[in-house]
């Protein structure tokens, strides 16, 4: 019931809200029943947080995980075991000496923008000249020899080792390695450097406790690597140190000079015995200017014991000079040697003019080897053009590249005539610097109208005359010179059967309109041909300038050998072809044999002093075999036969051992007659 005041009557308001009051009693004790479960739940997690702080906070007497100390790993570990841990770990720490270096970065003393590899040749004719096709003074590459080389390869000398560069040496920012200046070495026992153990301990055991609960259980988490400054355990006699870095710093201080060219004269005496006074300059380089803090230098030998380092690196920063222009310098008293030309029609050589100025690529090595504030002094004096008058004239044709006396039979009329003609059409035949020799090209058609007789030539295997026939003996000869002077051959063919008038694998054979032999003289000077065919000799030489520094010789191997057979041809009057074998007695020959060889021929190449540079396969050449035949007289009552034909296969019977080889320069025993020993070969 509700409460009234005294000596009223309550209302009918009144007694109508008195029922309401009862439900609002009933909320009030379902909020007081939350609040007591939300107190229920705090205290749990009061307790249970409670619990995992006493886990975290407890002190288990360990370091925390990830903590290290001179590069050792202290996690979880005792004080003990840490400082067990710290002496065999940072047992360097009084041991090892401290070398300090001082190194100061690459800078360019001078400039230029010489290069020989740049300077424009040119030929004897005053055109630009590739360099590579240039030969003068080259040493070949040396080749592995093969399996059947006549030749034993020369034992080679051990390779001189060269020294190699620090591979400590630190380097610049273009790779370049730095310069070392010089060098301290601080020993344990004058530094008295030691760590502290026990205070790095304390050190890592303080490390995570304090500041409260969660600053606790974050740093004993730690998943990241941490490391004490081992700079605050370590103790060394400053004193020492310091003083030993000024000393040292003092060997290490510079001023910065610029360069400077001073004029000035000298006195030489020349080839003649004459003395002559000349213009000199004396260049001096400029220098960097260095200052070194020590105070700086100091902190970084600390940070170098902290982190272990006793092989210190420390780059000095310098002040640098101006770079030496020596190209403004050239130029200022350079005059251009002018040189003499050689007339590609006539041979004469023009007058040339000496130049003024001093040696640029002498000048570039002194001043390289002189260094930051070096002298070199620098003489001006006459500078000798490419080509003088003097030297062209006598460079020219001068030297004899190579020679071949080849034989050939003098009898033979129609065939010396040939021989007489295409030398007469190649001698005294200029071949210029690069350019390319043509057999056909030079000799040309051989026609009855230049004179030329019918000679034996090669026709499928059959030899029969015509017009021109044994001109390819003077190819021949052409081929061995061109193999004997190192030149470059363009295109040879070898004979059918082996030559009697050259080395097997030296011979070349040509045809008009099919087969032509080509070479290229690729040396920076003309070449001179002079070819003769008298006295039974076709007689070839080439007349040029040497430019190599080793000499040819040349040599071939058979590898295989076809032997050929004898055969009969049957003659009697009832046979075909009886005219052109009527002649013949019974046994006389009728036709040449001949055997077959595979041949590799070999250029071997040596040094002034004989000794074996290389040797080089040139060329393989596959000589045919061709039957003799003999004439066999027989009754007329016996068939007549037919005249044999060429073999077209191997002889059933082939040789098991290494067949011996004639000399190169004696014909065969069975030389061809004027009918059947032509050596012009058609396809």
């Amino acid at each position: 019931m509700g409460k009234f005041e005294k000596g009223k009557r309550p209302t009918q308001a009144q007694s109508y809200a008195e029922p309401q009051r009862a439900p609002k009693k009933k909320k009030q004790k379902k909020q007081s029943r939350l609040g007591l479960i939300v107190a229920l739940l705090a205290a749990a997690v009061v307790l249970v947080g409670c619990g995992v702080g006493y886990m975290f906070l407890r002190d288990d007497g360990r370091i925390v995980n990830n903590l290290y100390v001179a590069g050792v790993d202290l996690s979880g570990m005792t004080k003990e075991e840490a400082r067990a841990a710290l002496e065999k770990g940072v047992s360097v720490y009084g041991k090892e000496n401290m070398n300090v270096a001082l190194y100061t970065r690459p800078y360019d003393t001078f400039t230029s923008t010489y290069d020989p590899a740049q300077i424009p040749l040119v030929d004897i004719f005053g055109k630009p000249l590739d360099a590579s096709a240039q030969t003068e003074a080259t040493e070949p590459t040396e080749t592995e020899p093969s399996e059947t080389e006549p030749v034993t390869e020369a034992p080679t000398e051990a390779p001189t080792e060269e020294p190699t560069e620090d591979p400590n040496t630190p380097l610049d920012e273009d790779g370049k390695p730095m310069t070392l200046l010089t060098k301290l070495c601080l020993t344990p026992s004058d530094t008295a450097v030691r760590l502290d153990l026990d205070k790095a301990v304390e050190a890592a055991y303080a490390y995570g406790r304090g500041g409260g609960l969660f600053s606790r259980v974050k740093k004993n988490a730690l998943t990241e690597r941490t490391d004490l400054n081992v700079a605050d355990f370590l103790t060394l006699d400053e004193s020492y140190v310091r003083t030993m870095l000024d000393e040292y710093a003092k060997d290490a201080v510079s001023e910065k000079t610029e360069p400077s060219v001073t004029e000035g004269t000298t006195t030489v005496t020349d080839d003649e015995g004459e003395e002559r006074e000349l213009k000199t300059l004396t260049v001096k380089l400029g220098s960097a200017g260095r200052e070194i803090n020590t105070d700086e230098l100091y902190k970084a030998v600390l940070t170098a014991y902290a982190d272990a380092n006793f092989e210190m690196q420390y780059v000095v920063e310098e002040d640098l000079p101006e770079a030496f222009d020596l190209d403004a310098l050239y130029h200022k008293y350079y005059v251009a040697p002018v040189n003499a030309v050689c007339n590609e029609d006539t041979y004469e050589v023009t007058d040339g003019s000496d130049g003024y100025g001093f040696d640029i690529k002498k000048a570039m090595d002194e001043l390289e080897k002189a260094g930051p504030g070096g002298e070199v002094t620098l003489t001006l004096d006459v500078i000798e053009p490419q080509y003088t008058k003097e030297s062209l004239q006598e460079k020219l044709f001068h030297d004899e590249l190579a020679s071949y006396d080849s034989p050939y039979n003098a009898g033979l009329i129609g065939r010396s005539e040939n021989l007489r003609l295409a030398c007469l059409a190649i001698n005294g035949y200029v071949l210029k610097p690069g350019e390319t020799f043509s057999f056909n090209g030079v000799v040309g058609e051989r026609t009855a109208a230049k004179g030329y007789k019918e000679g034996g030539v090669y026709v499928g295997g059959e030899t029969v005359q015509q017009l021109g026939g044994g001109v390819c003996q003077v190819a021949s000869v052409l081929y061995y010179c061109t193999l004997k002077s190192d030149l470059e051959v363009i295109a040879r063919q070898e004979h059918q059967y082996v030559p009697d008038y050259i080395p097997w694998g030296m011979d070349a054979t040509i045809y008009w309109g099919s087969l032509d032999y080509k070479f290229r003289n690729n040396t920076t000077y003309p070449i001179r041909i002079l070819a003769e065919a008298s006295g039974g000799y076709v007689r070839v030489r080439f007349m040029g300038t040497e430019t190599k520094d080793y000499t040819v010789e040349l040599d071939y191997k058979a590898t295989m050998t076809h032997k050929s057979k004898t055969e009969e041809v049957e003659i009697s009057k009832g046979m075909k072809n009886y005219d052109k074998y009527k002649d013949y007695k019974d046994g006389e020959r009728i036709q040449v044999g001949y055997d077959g060889y595979e041949v590799d021929t070999y250029r071997m190449k040596y040094d002034k002093n004989g000794k074996l540079l290389s040797t080089e396969k040139v060329n393989h050449s596959s000589y045919d075999w061709r039957n003799r035949l003999v004439a066999k007289l027989v009754e007329e009552t016996e068939p007549p036969t037919e005249a044999p034909t060429e073999p077209t296969e191997s002889p059933t019977e082939s040789p098991t051992e290494k067949p011996t080889e004639p000399e190169p320069t004696e014909p065969p025993t069975d030389a061809p007659t004027e009918s059947t020993g032509g050596d012009e070969e058609a396809p």
